[in-house]
């Protein structure tokens, strides 16, 4: 009885698990959760760090994946965001931010996934590069 007790709630969570959410996205918002800090590279030459002292920028950073697939094409991108736990780099995640043309690259299991990139990010990543 605990054996199938214990099953059923293993296919209760699995098949939850199956719906809705983007294994991609998800993934990779685990692996950024530890950065403790992000460079963003642009494309113009400019290059702004985030780290503790700007910890509100990076969590909205972390934000930037969303399990929505880009359907924009693929197009020069505006630069990119290196994430770091330390000193070690965890992910490097290019960006386009055209307006007929946005969207956050990254390798999920060796192979490219844009995501929609989330409001928040835009316009974040829209003010850094000005300023």
């Amino acid at each position: 009885m605990k054996a199938f007790f214990a099953l059923s709630i293993y296919a209760i969570l699995f098949l939850s698990s199956c719906g809705g959410n983007d294994e991609s996205a998800f993934a990779i918002k685990q692996k950024i959760a530890a950065a403790d800090r992000a460079i963003v590279n642009y494309a113009n030459g400019k290059t702004v760090e985030l780290g503790s002292a700007k910890g509100q920028q990076l969590s909205i950073l972390k934000d930037a994946f969303q399990d929505e697939n880009a359907n924009d094409p693929e197009c020069i991108e505006d630069g990119s965001i290196v994430f770091f736990r330390g000193e070690i780099m965890i992910e490097n995640a290019g960006f386009s931010l055209k307006p007929d043309c946005r969207y956050i690259r990254f390798l999920h299991k060796n192979e490219p996934r844009r995501k929609v990139i989330s409001e928040n990010v835009l316009k974040l990543l829209q003010e850094m590069q000005v300023e």
